[in-house]
């Protein structure tokens, strides 16, 4: 198995744990907005949709970008894994960790890991002249 491919197979594992992540995430959203104070129950239920789409988008640009040899393919990749981390991060800052909090940790790993594998092999862009 060459490196482009363990790279490639790498970024699927790693947009299917992201829904994964997101499909957990959503299937929460009723207990925890019930259990919301009714001052803050409007914007926890925004910010609980809002992250689960987050999660998805980030899913949807890895599915993009995994299978081509695009230029900058690494960027994107390392950009898609700072949605699972930020969520991390702010659970990590706000609710303490959590076991979804290691999902996400996770999600991040296998999605640097695809990037760092498929780097060897992209294109140089030629200069400007």
């Amino acid at each position: 198995m060459t490196r482009e491919r363990l790279a490639t197979i790498t970024s699927s594992v790693g947009a299917g744990l992201l829904f994964a992540t997101a499909g957990f995430h959503m299937s929460a959203y009723g207990p925890v907005t019930a259990q919301a104070p009714a001052d803050i129950r409007p914007l926890l239920a925004g910010l609980w949709v809002a992250t689960g789409i987050s999660l998805m988008l980030a899913a949807l640009l890895v599915i993009a970008v995994a299978p081509i040899r695009a230029y900058r393919r690494r960027a994107i990749l390392l950009i898609a894994a700072l949605t699972p981390f930020a969520i991390a991060v702010i659970q990590l800052i706000y609710i303490g960790f959590i076991p979804p909090t290691a999902s996400l940790l996770l999600d991040t790993v296998v999605i640097v890991g695809a990037a760092v594998l498929g780097h060897e092999s992209q294109p140089v862009a030629a200069p400007a002249d």
